[in-house]
């Protein structure tokens, strides 16, 4: 990626194409990841690496630039020095045919190792090993002569110091070579006595001396032995450390050294501003990190990015610090359990007919995280009937409150999503186009209702599974009931197949909307596809805040509703109330009471809609 003197990446449609274009078209069906794998061998073993930019493609004749990056064999490459060796002069590519291409040094990227002889031109690995692999090459050769000459050499002598005849020692000879080996000397004498060649069991110590041999070869490449697949190397249990110490000490210094050798000899000529760079491997041990987090040192996205995993910057909760549920600051009370019946209960002292107070008005509130205030402006309204509606009130908005916390961040990553996919499309619709103009987009040109239906379907399914559920369990708390609350359930799956369907066909007329607005605005002030492409980002980063928070308040009350119906109707509730507005219509159906349960359906709330759907009659 390409990055600012911030490190915040730059989208490449902000580039000069002559920084960029040469990454996107590799050479030859090369793509810049294989060129890159075609050099790392020549680069740690033989100290140096060359990457000739050139012109490759028809484009890039006609406008004159470097779109191209030809990998060479280091072989192939002699570094021209210039006076005293003080500096490159150009490079020199002989492929072998006779033809000698004499390179610009600004036309070559040229990757190398450090060294102390020369700043210019690097030394290899096997450079720097060579002693050791010479000493490698006199052993095995010492190994191989001394098993030839050993061929031949008896494993064990028997020696008869006995009387025998010829026959007898004949016959021995061959009961010994038959029975046990070829390689056993008998002779013959007055006693018996065996004895072992220790000459080849001592001289066997050199494969303890290849196996240390083995490991310095390794530790010059910086690769630990469970990385070279080494048998018996390591356990479990140090492993997981061993790997790490590979990517931190050994590919992460190796990524930060290419992409900087790249910046300044290819990046930093076009534009100073720019840095080319490689996302480096996550290094962390995952005890490490899951400490870290349990201690509320760290968040969950935090301990997700340092593992190497995905994590959401737009989640709330997952951006929280938490801790262990036994830490809790001195004099802290729990009040927890209370909180509900506290909300509930009325005062002992207060008057049924005191109007005092009446006159504060809570309609213009719209937020549910003030549902104690919520649940007050009920009480006053309702103070002489239907008291017992406030529990479910309280469990309603608690549960609504926890289901919009889990997943705005979930939405706000689908808006995050729709804009890359839109911005595509415009790209592809103006590529096919002779000229990039805004008028001849559409919005039907650029934005898929199909497709995006179904994947914000998929994406919020999870979110009005859990609103349903959570209805139900609620419900079976308050009423000490057991309605199956899960997916096994085909009422439960029947709701939230009508949710999702009913609301994503609205969110996406929506977006379609805007984004003809924008049309017609970017026709009209005379954008260039610049400005129209930043105008979408614009518009999609609003949809991320304020638009997928409202969208996740208004979908946690729909499935909590529809939780709730799947609960009355199997309860036997026949009627329910409206409950909880602090906004009212005369088009809307808020605060109304007495609904026949098959009705509910058909109800039409404003869009600041905050109230539930609640049995009329204690069950």
């Amino acid at each position: 990626k390409f990055v600012d003197s911030e490190g915040q990446e730059i989208e490449t449609r902000r580039l000069d194409e002559s920084i960029y274009l040469p990454f996107e078209m590799g050479w030859a069906g090369l793509s810049f990841n294989d060129i890159i794998r075609f050099c790392l061998p020549n680069l740690l073993m033989l100290g140096n690496a060359f990457i000739w930019k050139a012109t490759g493609t028809a484009y890039g004749k006609l406008n004159n630039t470097k779109d191209s990056l030809i990998p060479l064999p280091t072989g192939k490459v002699k570094v021209v020095m210039g006076e005293n060796n003080i500096y490159v002069k150009n490079y020199e590519v002989n492929f072998g045919n006779g033809v000698v291409f004499h390179v610009e040094k600004e036309d070559m990227i040229h990757l190398k190792q450090n060294t102390i002889f020369n700043p210019f031109i690097g030394v290899g690995t096997l450079s720097k090993g060579r002693i050791l692999f010479e000493g490698e090459v006199a052993a095995s050769e010492y190994v191989n002569s001394f098993l030839s000459e050993a061929r031949n050499m008896p494993l064990s002598t028997v020696i008869d110091k006995t009387s025998r005849t010829d026959d007898d020692i004949e016959r021995a000879q061959m009961i010994l070579k038959q029975k046990y080996s070829d390689k056993i000397m008998y002779m013959n004498g007055e006693d018996i006595e065996v004895t072992h060649s220790s000459l080849i069991q001592k001289d066997f110590d050199f494969i303890e001396m290849r196996r240390d041999d083995r490991q310095t070869t390794l530790s010059l490449f910086g690769v630990p032995p469970i990385v070279a697949g080494v048998p018996d190397s390591t356990n479990r249990a140090n492993g997981r450390e061993q790997f790490n110490g590979f990517l931190e000490h050994t590919i992460n210094p190796l990524l930060i050294d290419i992409a900087d050798q790249i910046t300044r000899q290819h990046v930093k000529a076009l534009n100073e501003s720019v840095k080319f760079e490689y996302d480096l491997h996550t290094v962390y041990s995952i005890d490490y990190v899951v400490k870290k987090l349990n201690n509320g040192i760290i968040t969950p996205n935090r301990a997700a990015e340092l593992c190497g995993e995905e994590y959401d910057e737009l989640d709330e909760l997952r951006e929280q610090y938490y801790l262990p549920s036994n830490l809790m600051p001195l004099g802290f009370v729990d009040q927890e359990e209370d909180e509900q019946e506290e909300v509930i209960e009325d005062e002992e002292n207060e008057d049924d007919d005191n109007d005092e107070g009446e006159g504060k008005s809570y309609d213009k509130m719209k937020d549910i995280r003030n549902y104690k205030l919520i649940v007050e402006d009920f009480k006053r309204r309702s103070r002489k009937a239907k008291k017992f509606q406030a529990r479910y009130l309280v469990a309603s908005l608690k549960s609504r409150l926890q289901v919009e916390d889990r997943y705005v961040g979930k939405i706000s990553k689908y808006f995050k999503n729709q804009e890359k996919r839109v911005i595509e499309r415009v790209r592809e619709v103006l590529d096919k186009s002779d000229v990039a103009k805004i008028e001849d987009l559409d919005a039907s040109y650029i934005f898929s209702l199909e497709e995006e239906e179904q994947i914000l379907e998929a994406d919020m399914k999870s979110m009005h599974t859990s609103g349903v559920q959570k209805a139900i369990q609620d419900i079976n708390g308050i009423v000490g009931s057991a309605v199956n609350y899960n997916t096994s359930n085909p009422m439960v799956v029947t709701m939230i197949s009508a949710i999702g369907k009913k609301v994503t066909g609205k969110i996406q007329e929506s977006t379609i909307k805007e984004l003809r607005t924008l049309i017609v605005k970017g026709v009209n002030e005379d954008w260039n596809i610049i400005q129209f492409q930043d105008a979408i980002q614009n518009k999609f980063k609003q949809f991320q805040g304020y638009r997928a928070r409202m969208i996740a308040r208004t979908e946690a009350r729909a499935a909590w509703d529809a939780g709730a119906v799947v609960s009355y109707e199997e309860l036997g509730v026949k009627t329910v109330d409206v409950v909880g507005c602090t906004e009212f219509e005369d088009d809307s159906d808020c605060g109304k009471q007495n609904i026949p349960i098959q009705n509910v359906g058909s109800l039409r709330f404003h869009p600041n809609h905050i109230g539930s759907i609640l049995p009329s009659e204690e069950i």
